[in-house]
């Protein structure tokens, strides 16, 4: 006759599906932290960079931003060769089409016109994020979705 409780083959049979589910929800939390790390540095990126334009139109002065791939330098004007103003280091790499300096000029637009249409991608391509990129026109910054290939304005979805 059986007594309450539970044999051991239910007991190894329950602590085998607890293990499966916590394995799965393990791997589904670190792909969701991976994209929400993305987007968070494509949006604060999105947001300095708005930021220092309006700076510049609002203090009626050239402001520079300097590209790398593990920062960007925001300066208090078009003079790089001092420090920076804000130093922004970035835990996923950026890449970018912009060679050298970005400088919105005291209108708050960019001044080299060869500077707009231009991209800053964040992570890896085909990354699974829904925005991972930045897009400069001459009179906007945008979000977007990079698809595949080079981090270029063709190869960028806005949203």
């Amino acid at each position: 006759m059986r007594q309450g409780g539970f044999s051991l083959v239910e007991l190894v049979v329950v602590m085998g599906i607890a293990m499966v589910l916590i394995a799965i929800g393990t791997l589904q939390f670190n792909e969701y932290s991976r994209k929400n790390a993305i987007e968070s540095q494509a949006k604060k990126l999105q947001a300095d960079l708005l930021r220092t334009k309006a700076d510049a139109l609002l203090q009626r002065r050239d402001r520079a931003v300097t590209f790398s791939s593990s920062q960007y330098s925001i300066y208090s004007s078009s003079v790089t060769t001092v420090g920076p103003v804000q130093q922004v280091a970035v835990k996923n790499a950026i890449s970018s089409d912009i060679a050298g300096q970005l400088v919105f000029e005291k209108s708050g637009l960019v001044t080299d016109p060869s500077m707009a249409n231009r991209a800053i991608c964040v992570g890896p391509s085909g990354n699974r994020a829904a925005v991972d990129s930045v897009v400069i026109t001459d009179t906007q910054i945008r979000i977007g979705k990079w698809s595949a290939g080079n981090c270029e304005m063709a190869n960028i979805t806005l949203k």
